[in-house]
C-alpha cells in the first residue's frame, strides 16, 4: 500500500454526500442556467460546501487511485459518472459565487480541475477531464467583469498550466495496456471464441457497429493468432501517437498518413485508431481556449492594446479581435474546431 492519503477515497467521501442530496437539489446543479428560488439556491450553495472542501482536500493527497486495476476494452469505469456529478456540482457552486466572490469561485474551478486530472488513465477520462477544462473556460468568459487584481492573478497562474499532452500520454500507456491485455487473451482462445468476442454488438468497444470491418475479420477467419498480432501493432501505432499528441501539425499529418496506409493490412487499426483525431483536435481546442481566455481578461480589464502579448497555440498568431454591437468584444482564431474557427465572446464592461 502507497504511503499517504488517497485521492480517490476522499472524493468517494465527497460523492457520498452529493449522492445524500435530494433529487430536485441534484436537478438544479445538473441545469445550473434554469431558473431557481433564489431562497433555495442559496441553502443548495451552503449545503454544497463541505462537498467542496472534501474535493479541496483530495486535491492536496499525495495520489490518486481509483482501484480499476490494468485497463481493459470492458474495464468498468463507474468513477467516471461520480466525477461529473462532482464536475458539475463545482461548476454549480462557482458559478453561483463568482460575481460576489471571484476568488472563491476560482478555488471551487481549481478543485474541479484536479479532479479532472485523476482521470484520464484511458481515452474517456481526458474527454472528461477537457468538458471540465473547457466549462471553466466558458463561466470565466462570461464573468470576467468580476474579476479584481487578485481573481486575476489566480487565474493566471491556472491558464499557465498546460497538461493535454501529458494526460494524454497517460491515457495511451492505460489504452495501450488493455489492448496488449486483449491480444494476449486472444491469443490463448479458440477461433469459435474469437468470433464471438468480435461479434459483440453492445460491448465497450462495440466492434459490431463496424459492418465493413466486421466483414475483413470474417474474411480473415477470425483466427486467433493474426487477430492478437494484428492488436499488438495497434498498441504500437498508440504507443507513438502518446509522442505525436503534441507535436506540430505538419509533423502529425505526416505520421498519421503512414498509419492509415497500415489500414489496408490492419483492420482492427482501421476500426480502433480514427478516433483519436478528434480527440487531438478536441484538446487543441480547448488549449486555443485557455489561452483566448487570458487574452480575452486582459484586453476587458486594459484594452484591445494587450491582444499583443498573447498567441494562438496552434499557429504562433495573434488572436483576431472584434467589438460585438452590445459592446464587448469577441476574439476568433484560425484553428477550425468541427470546420468552424474557435471563438469567445466577452461581455460589455
Amino acid at each position: 500500500m502507497r504511503a499517504g492519503t488517497n485521492a480517490a477515497d476522499v472524493y468517494k467521501e465527497a460523492y457520498e454526500l452529493f449522492d445524500a442530496l435530494t433529487e430536485d437539489e441534484k436537478k438544479m446543479l445538473k441545469n445550473p442556467r434554469d431558473e431557481v428560488d433564489a431562497d433555495k439556491a442559496a441553502e443548495l450553495f451552503k449545503k454544497v460546501q463541505p462537498i467542496l472542501e472534501l474535493m479541496r482536500k483530495a486535491g492536496g493527497a499525495e495520489y490518486c487511485d481509483w482501484g480499476v486495476g490494468p485497463m481493459r476494452f470492458d474495464t468498468p469505469l463507474p468513477h467516471l459518472q461520480q466525477a461529473m456529478d462532482l464536475g458539475r456540482l463545482g461548476l454549480w457552486s462557482a458559478a453561483y459565487r463568482f460575481q460576489t466572490d471571484p476568488q472563491g469561485a476560482l478555488d471551487d474551478l481549481a478543485a474541479r480541475t484536479k479532479l479532472g486530472r485523476t482521470l484520464p488513465e484511458s481515452l474517456v477520462g481526458v474527454l472528461v477531464a477537457g468538458s471540465f477544462d473547457r466549462g471553466a473556460v466558458d463561466l470565466v468568459a462570461q464573468n470576467a467583469r468580476a474579476l479584481d487584481p487578485a481573481s486575476t492573478t489566480k487565474l493566471n497562474e491556472m491558464l499557465r498550466e498546460n497538461f493535454y499532452a501529458d494526460d494524454f500520454k497517460k491515457a495511451m500507456e492505460g489504452e495501450r495496456s488493455g489492448v496488449l491485455a486483449m491480444a494476449d487473451d486472444i491469443s490463448k482462445k479458440s477461433m469459435g471464441e474469437t468470433m464471438k468476442l468480435f461479434q459483440m454488438t453492445n460491448g465497450p468497444s462495440d466492434w459490431g457497429a463496424d459492418a465493413q470491418g466486421l466483414a475483413q475479420l470474417k474474411a480473415m477467419g477470425y483466427e486467433p493468432a493474426k487477430l492478437a498480432q494484428a492488436l499488438r501493432e495497434v498498441a504500437k501505432m498508440e504507443e507513438q501517437f502518446a509522442t505525436m499528441i503534441a507535436a506540430p501539425d505538419p509533423q502529425f499529418n505526416a505520421w498519421w498518413q503512414q498509419v492509415q496506409a497500415g489500414f489496408s493490412t490492419n483492420v482492427l487499426a482501421k476500426m480502433t485508431m480514427p478516433t483519436i483525431v478528434p480527440m487531438r483536435e478536441r484538446a487543441r481546442e480547448t488549449q486555443v481556449q485557455r489561452a483566448m481566455l487570458g487574452a480575452g481578461v486582459a484586453i476587458f480589464q486594459n484594452g484591445p492594446g494587450q491582444l499583443g502579448a498573447f498567441t494562438d497555440p496552434t499557429t504562433g498568431g495573434l488572436f483576431n479581435y472584434a467589438p460585438t454591437p452590445d459592446g464587448g468584444f469577441e476574439l476568433r482564431s484560425t484553428f477550425l474546431a468541427k470546420g468552424k474557427p474557435v471563438t469567445m465572446k466577452f461581455p460589455p464592461k
